[in-house]
């Protein structure tokens, strides 16, 4: 059985997508099939950037793992810039009806949606939604899928679900039940604490509290929602508990930020220019590797390697 296809662009500059991803579910212990929808010179946070989309890559590997008789337990999205790769998840999902499909639509942030992204990539994310078992979008991509000012997170997670997504994870939300007038997309990353919101296919609720960290400095790098929906997908196929899945993606990823903050502080201290701010993947993997050895339950056998 493989664990996870995970489907997201590779950068040579900025960690975000396929580099956090990938090892994150690895340190996991899962087995994970790595395929880089798209080969980007940086993330959206550089200037100038430029890609080349891998369409037909997933049909192929589709193709070969049909042949192969392996069948994938589970797909992960994630930034897709090519109308093309969007029919590609939608066949794979034909292809393998059982596949578990989790949905990431890196659209945008701060109240936006990302310059880098073609207009008509929103309309292929909203379908995209009929094939997704799971949807963890932010508080401004929620507004994007919906097309309307965001409600209370209730609401606009029911809304995600006629819209044919069954398991609705609302990532970095406002603390406060309502996101409408004075606290909507854009502004949440204001406040110095946030919540993750999950309603289930069965009606099932969870919320999940986090403090943000340096508030008046950067609260979110580029890469952050990315490695929230690594932990949570990946502890959720470990474990089958989207409660600890939520808490450990909120714990860990909270941990990325303070490491990343703990840096840019120290380079602004001694003057050094710092930007475009972004996770620091050299400096949080190492920590999140030792926090994942170091839990109980289904991550425990990794002490016995990491005390070899």
């Amino acid at each position: 059985m493989l664990d996870a296809v995970i489907y997201q662009p590779i950068t040579a500059l900025g960690d975000c997508s396929l580099k956090i991803s990938l090892p994150l579910l690895q340190l996991m212990g899962l087995r994970t099939a790595p395929l880089a929808n798209s080969v980007m010179t940086s993330s959206g946070a550089y200037p100038g950037l430029a890609a080349n989309s891998s369409c037909g890559l997933l049909k192929d590997l589709a193709r070969q793992l049909q042949k192969l008789q392996i069948e994938p337990r589970s797909l992960l999205t994630g930034y897709t810039r090519d109308l093309a790769l969007y029919e590609e998840i939608q066949q794979f999902k034909q292809q393998f009806p059982a596949c578990l499909v989790c949905v990431d639509p890196v659209l945008g942030d701060n109240g936006k949606m990302y310059g880098s992204l073609p207009a008509q990539a929103l309309a292929a994310a909203v379908k995209l939604l009929n094939i997704a078992d799971f949807v963890t979008p932010n508080a401004t991509e929620t507004q994007l899928l919906l097309g309307e000012k965001v409600g209370d997170w209730r609401t606009a997670a029911q809304k995600l679900q006629q819209l044919g997504a069954k398991n609705v994870l609302l990532k970095d939300w406002p603390a406060a039940t309502d996101v409408g007038a004075g606290a909507g997309a854009g502004t949440e990353k204001n406040q110095s604490s946030g919540c993750n919101y999950f309603l289930s296919a069965t009606g099932e609720q969870y919320t999940s509290t986090f403090a943000r960290y340096g508030i008046g400095e950067v609260t979110a790098y580029s890469g952050t929602g990315d490695c929230f929906a690594a932990l949570f997908w990946g502890t959720y196929l470990r474990t089958g508990d989207y409660r600890r899945a939520m808490e450990q993606a909120g714990k860990l990823t909270g941990l990325a930020v303070r490491v990343s903050n703990d840096f840019w502080r120290k380079q602004a201290a001694a003057g050094q220019t710092a930007g475009p701010y972004s996770l620091l993947w050299q400096h949080c993997l190492p920590v999140l590797a030792q926090e994942l050895a170091g839990e109980g339950g289904d991550f425990q056998w990794m002490n016995l390697s990491a005390k070899r």
